[in-house]
């Protein structure tokens, strides 16, 4: 009970009540439900931030345990939604890890693992994933944020075969059979973004089918938007028209407003399979719209990759030949050179067919300087320089 003028308690108190009402609402957010519950969460925002924040750099161990609830309460969103910042609020927390117990510790290095994956620190998300799922009492929710975060980073450095040994391990913690938990669907998608790192193609194209398939009777937005992405990705190969069509209805459902993380993936196979039929208008928009999305929440690994698919996009253009060139340079730099491991081979062949045939246009000593230029961009001149060359295919 808080007493006049105890701010502490008056704060306790408000970091408590929030702990409930995030409670409440991730159940609803997983749910068909979730287009009615967002709203709500979102916009409790700035108190949750704030309680959040005030537990975390609370003295009391019991304080900072009402911050890592909220968080817990956030897993989902967190995962579904990397633009809504959740995670780097555990990142600003985890001096605390030391002061809590092991399951509420991982929450958040967890989550602070996938905050480093997506600002393309993957040493660091596979140190702190690794940690997380070193704990044995951790809870489902957060195995599977650390899971995320070590198996994508693992792929970012070409250790597919690493990556797949963390999912087998980690899918056996999890029961992935169990029935209508949004949990499960996460290893399926995990599962075929490895299996396309190791050349698995038959296994990538049965998890990325589980996957839709229990996403479809789960009934989550968000999570039926990246599962879509994900399908669109294993089948874009052997069927375009199958490929395109989920990928347009992941980009509509993260429109309608489900969660993000599926927007750039479903953009870039749509894309891809854009400029392939010649609708390079198209192909350029979907890009654009991408990278305008990922460079605003700050997500350097998901603008990497963007970067890659607009050099597909522009080299099948006369006149962004060059401009296909430079991005080719930058993503081959310092600042993006982890781009390229997370294409499919399909995609790879596609991305340098497209670049064979930039390179005849333009001659080898023009091609070879446009690289040279590109790979010496910073990270933020790779951005607005990719932006503005999509644009000339955009808006004629």
């Amino acid at each position: 009970m808080s007493v006049p003028g105890d701010i502490d308690g008056l704060r306790r108190r408000h970091a408590a009540f929030y702990a409930g009402f995030v409670e409440r609402a991730s159940a609803g957010v997983m749910s068909p439900e979730e287009l009615v519950w967002w709203p709500r969460l979102s916009g409790e925002v700035d108190n949750l931030r704030a309680a959040t924040s005030w537990a975390l750099d609370a003295a009391a161990v019991g304080d900072v345990a009402l911050g890592v609830g909220i968080l817990a309460g956030l897993i989902g969103e967190a995962i579904f939604r990397p633009s809504s910042g959740f995670c780097s609020w555990a990142t600003a927390g985890l001096a605390r890890v030391d002061d809590l117990d092991g399951a509420r510790g991982a929450v958040l290095l967890g989550l602070a693992a996938l905050d480093a994956y997506y600002l393309g620190r993957f040493e660091h998300a596979m140190v702190l994933g690794g940690q997380a799922i070193a704990e044995s009492n951790i809870s489902r929710a957060a195995l599977v944020v650390a899971l995320e975060s070590v198996c994508l980073s693992a792929l970012a450095r070409g250790d597919a075969v690493g990556a797949l040994e963390v999912l087998a391990e980690g899918r056996e913690r999890l029961d992935a059979g169990a029935a209508g938990d949004w949990v499960t669907v996460g290893p399926c998608l995990f599962a075929v973004w490895i299996a396309h790192g190791t050349g698995d193609h038959a296994t990538a194209t049965a998890q990325a089918q589980l996957a839709l398939a229990r996403a479809r009777q789960i009934g989550a937005p968000s999570l039926l938007a990246v599962s879509l992405c994900t399908y669109a990705w294993g089948v874009c190969e052997d069927d375009p028209d199958d490929g395109l069509a989920a990928a347009e209805e992941s980009i509509r459902l993260t429109e309608a407003g489900a969660g993000d993380i599926g927007y750039s993936g479903a953009s870039q196979v749509a894309a891809m399979l854009r400029a392939a039929r010649g609708d390079h208008a198209a192909a350029a928009g979907a890009m654009r719209a991408a990278v305008d999305r990922d460079a605003r929440a700050g997500q350097r690994t998901l603008i990497g990759i963007d970067v890659t698919f607009a050099a597909l996009v522009l080299a099948g253009v006369a006149d962004t030949c060059q401009a296909a060139a430079t991005l080719a340079g930058a993503v081959t730099g310092p600042e993006l050179g982890f781009s390229l491991a997370f294409l499919t081979p399909y995609q790879r062949e596609r991305y340098e067919h497209g670049l064979t045939k930039a390179a005849a246009v333009l001659g080898t000593r023009r091609y070879a300087a446009a690289q040279h230029a590109g790979a010496a961009m910073t990270y933020d001149q790779v951005v607005a320089y990719t932006v503005e060359q999509l644009d000339r295919l955009v808006v004629p």
